[in-house]
């Protein structure tokens, strides 16, 4: 296996199989646009992403973080609510 750890863009970790339903491959975009992916059962919370996400960036405090995410009409969710961000072209 290559330096890649389980769970952080490698194959899923032995025993999680993705075609029994049992993982779903997260890809979560950093705030430097990298790309990180985690192997996460089907089950978790986003919560279990969350702490994922802080352990791979060697994170103490993740108080000032969140996850957040883009429906398909393009609207930012979180979860405390959705907010969707219309750009509109205003003369100079």
């Amino acid at each position: 296996m290559s330096g890649i750890p389980l769970g952080v863009g490698g194959p899923p970790p032995p025993g999680m199989d993705a075609k029994c339903g049992r993982l779903v491959c997260i890809k979560v975009r950093m705030l430097d646009d990298s790309v990180a992916v985690f192997h996460l059962g089907h089950k978790a919370i986003g919560q279990t992403l969350l702490d994922e996400v802080a352990r791979h960036l060697n994170l103490l405090e993740n108080d000032y973080f969140g996850l957040e995410y883009i429906d398909n009409a393009g609207c930012h969710k979180t979860p405390f609510g959705s907010f969707c961000f219309q750009k509109y072209m205003a003369p100079l």
